[in-house]
């Protein structure tokens, strides 16, 4: 086996046999890689098999272990040389054991792709004290003796580390897929990788060769159902990922259309009616009482306080104005104070508003003060007090009214947004 991986001509000691494989061609690269310390004659191809012959006295004793390692297409000679190197220096260190490494160039006749090598690996470890120099054999590469030791499973330990170098090589090239994704390999199953895709069989060489011819063969014919499988698959997973995307855009479009038609937001119950904690929606709920209400005249003085200056705006809606004329019918000649003739000018935008709460204390004083003024200056009418006991209960009576709708719904603000319902 030795002679032929390597294309060498050896002679077995042992039976006095001479293996020559020489001319044969395909052989990139050939060496044998040891331990540091490693004995001089561990080098030399033809004396490291005899000793290993020697040091083994059944007649069915494995000599050595052989690993076959598939190589990137994509890599150079060089890279692929250095990648086979470093691991079977990793086998040769860690288990203290020679490796025997031989690169193969693809056959002719076959894929052009398949680079690939061959690590020979001497099963006893290196012990100077033992007569060949070699020691008892390494339990690891013992997969009987494994399995009744039930020990660590050392073959998951080489398929891991050779995929974590050669993806290493990958990098360290550049090497990149049509996609411009850095190409990286995994020694897992596709089930282990969670991958719903089903795996091929091995076919063989025989079964390679007459497909080389044309011929179909049972392993081939397997495999392209397989593939068929597999193509449908992803058929499959492609239309469902389309859907889900489709879904997805919906959904997202349906959560906009909610939120552009949502108007109504939640209101904290209070026991103030003129309280209202969400001024949006009072700002509508104004506005159109503004619109159904007669045209009224400011009379709010303007307040020392800052704070009390925000909502004059708002008193229009709620100051009735039966007040100012039942003033000015009983009492002609009396001029208002000074402060309410200094009326605010309306505002052009009849829903800006800003505290419904405040314009409340506001309207009420002003009012009171208005009345005030008026009785101190009143004229001897027998009707000015049913006038002005009239014109004070419909006011009054407006502004409940007034407060009072501003805490119902409005029907426009329950109905449901147009669009697609999904049961979700």
């Amino acid at each position: 086996m030795a002679a032929y991986r390597a294309a060498e001509k050896l002679q077995d000691l042992k039976t006095g046999e001479t293996i020559d494989f020489s001319r044969k061609q395909g052989v990139i690269y050939s060496e044998i890689i040891t331990p540091e310390n490693a004995p001089e004659w561990a080098h030399n191809r033809q004396e490291l098999w005899n000793r290993s012959e020697a040091a083994h006295r059944r007649g069915d004793a494995v000599i050595a272990r052989e690993i076959q390692l598939s190589l990137p297409c994509e890599l150079s000679d060089g890279q692929r040389q250095e990648l086979t190197t470093n691991f079977a220096r990793f086998m040769a260190e860690k288990y203290n054991v020679a490796v025997d490494m031989n690169l193969h160039a693809p056959n002719q006749e076959g894929d052009d792709r398949n680079y690939h090598a061959h690590l020979l690996i001497c099963t006893r470890p290196f012990d100077e004290t033992k007569p060949q120099g070699l020691g008892n054999n390494v339990r690891a590469f013992d997969a009987i003796t494994h399995q009744k030791a039930a020990t660590e499973n050392h073959v998951e330990l080489w398929r891991s580390t050779w995929a974590q170098q050669m993806n290493d090589a990958l990098e360290r090239a550049d090497i990149r897929d049509t996609d411009g994704v850095t190409i990286k390999v995994d020694h897992r199953s596709y089930e282990r990788q969670g991958v719903d895709q089903e795996p091929t069989i091995k076919e063989g060489t025989a079964a390679t060769a007459k497909a080389r011819r044309g011929e179909e063969t049972e392993r081939s014919q397997i495999n392209d159902e397989i593939r068929q499988r597999n193509e449908d698959r992803a058929k499959l997973a492609e239309e469902i990922r389309a859907d889900v995307q489709e879904l997805d855009t919906l959904m997202r479009r349906q959560a906009e259309l909610m939120a552009a038609h949502e108007i109504r937001e939640t209101i904290t119950p209070s026991k103030d009616p003129t309280e209202t904690l969400v001024p949006r929606e009072a700002k509508h709920l104004i506005a159109a009482e503004l619109q159904s209400a007669p045209e009224v005249r400011e009379v709010v003085t303007p307040s020392e306080d800052p704070t009390d200056t925000l909502t004059p705006r708002n008193a229009q809606h709620w100051i009735a104005p039966e007040v100012p004329q039942a003033a000015q019918v009983a009492a002609p000649e009396v001029q208002p104070p000074q402060e309410v003739s200094d009326a605010i000018t309306p505002s052009e935008d009849p829903t800006e508003t800003l505290a419904p709460r405040e314009a409340k204390h506001l309207v009420a004083s002003e009012v009171s003060r208005g009345l005030t003024a008026a009785n101190d200056n009143k004229p001897d009418h027998p009707d000015y007090e049913r006038l002005q006991s009239e014109t004070e209960e419909k006011y009054w009576g407006r502004v409940e009214r007034s407060l009072k709708r501003l805490k119902e719904p409005k029907a426009e603000l329950n109905r449901e947004p147009k669009g697609p319902r999904f049961g979700y």
